[in-house]
């Protein structure tokens, strides 16, 4: 089965550097946040969607879902088959060696907590 990959933050340093490993692997398209909305795109040809974009105000205020691209991306394309891979933080964990998606909840910051609101988000849509 040929799987296609869509990432999502052409200027993001994890995103270009996952689009230049996963390409030797799979067909893989990278844009901009902008150009998802901008272009006339297929979004059907792709099995995962990867987000490594962020709004700078995501990271220092406050939850707003404006800001929120992850969910931005789901509430436009809820209805289409894709798996879709949510780059998470280990911010959102109590600090400590050999932390697991099962360890302590404690975010550091406000990035983590927004975070954590899109996470949560994320799991009832999803």
């Amino acid at each position: 089965m040929n799987h296609s990959v869509l990432i999502i933050g052409k200027k993001s340093f994890i995103g270009y550097n996952l689009n230049k490993y996963l390409k030797n692997f799979f067909e893989v398209d990278i844009l901009s946040f902008e150009d998802l909305y901008n272009k006339k795109l297929n979004i059907y040809k792709y099995s995962y969607i990867i987000n490594t974009s962020i709004h700078k105000n995501y990271i220092k205020k406050n939850y707003n879902r404006k800001f929120d691209l992850d969910r931005m991306i789901i509430d436009k394309f809820y209805n289409r088959n894709f798996k879709f891979i949510f780059m998470n933080t280990r911010k959102i964990y109590k600090p400590k060696i050999n932390i697991s998606e099962k360890s302590k909840i404690k975010p550091i910051d406000q990035y983590a907590k927004n975070k954590i609101k899109t996470e949560n988000y994320l799991k009832k849509k999803l």
